[in-house]
């Protein structure tokens, strides 16, 4: 109990000097230009979170490292924001997170119900968000002391148990739904592997050294049927 509390007080410490840091009125500048360019990018379809990111980091070489966090931040937090609003409208998800998205809410917006649709991915995200972060804020100095001993034995048992629960989920056809989350397993092993850099599956491939993103098939998939029912 003692270390919890020390890792309380220490987080608590820092995340109030952080903020105190991040109030001047240039940094709150670069959160706001942040913010705008994530929901710009987060619009176009194929650009995430990730890809914004490395695009506006040689931009941040010549900045201060609180004005480059806050550049950052703003563009990652709301990328996810602009994701519905292609998915909805045009179908086609702009990034893996929207990729549900596309199965109701582009049905609405066919049905004249864009608004709604884009109302209920908003205020979801919104919750989502919140309780989200208020759950990170509350358990992260509980398990940073047990995240510290998981290793690959334990991750494996993670793997195992997500592709049971897809099992699970199937019904009545167990069998054909661990065939499908070993199969998912396979096409996400293809590209670089995370912590080596290994490439994994490529056959010489630039393109497939990426790997295998799901907006992608999503996009491809979405495109045939638009292609299809016109």
């Amino acid at each position: 109990m003692d270390m919890i509390g020390g890792e309380i007080g220490f987080m608590a410490a820092s995340a109030g000097k952080a903020f105190l840091t991040l109030m001047e009125p240039h940094r709150l500048m670069f959160l706001a230009l942040g913010c705008i360019m994530g929901l710009v990018l987060g619009i176009i379809p194929g650009i995430g979170g990730l890809t914004g990111t490395a695009m506006l980091l040689p931009f941040t070489f010549n900045m201060d490292p609180y004005s480059a966090f806050a550049l950052l931040l703003g563009l990652g937090a709301t990328t996810a924001t602009g994701d519905p609003i292609p998915a909805i409208l045009f179908g086609v998800p702009g990034g893996a997170a929207s990729a549900a998205t596309v199965l109701d809410g582009f049905p609405m917006a066919k049905k004249g119900e864009a608004g709604r649709a884009l109302s209920a991915a908003y205020m979801s995200s919104l919750m989502g968000g919140v309780f989200g972060a208020a759950l990170m804020a509350v358990s992260i100095p509980i398990l940073r002391p047990v995240m510290l001993f998981i290793g690959s034995p334990e991750l494996l048992a993670f793997s195992v148990l997500g592709i049971s629960m897809v099992a699970v989920l199937s019904g009545n056809a167990p069998l054909r739904g661990i065939t499908a989350g070993c199969l998912g397993v396979m096409i996400a092993m293809i590209g670089t592997d995370p912590q080596t850099g290994t490439l994994r599956w490529t056959f010489d491939s630039l393109f497939s050294g990426t790997g295998c993103r799901s907006h992608r098939f999503c996009s491809v998939s979405s495109r045939c049927r638009n292609s299809a029912t016109s």
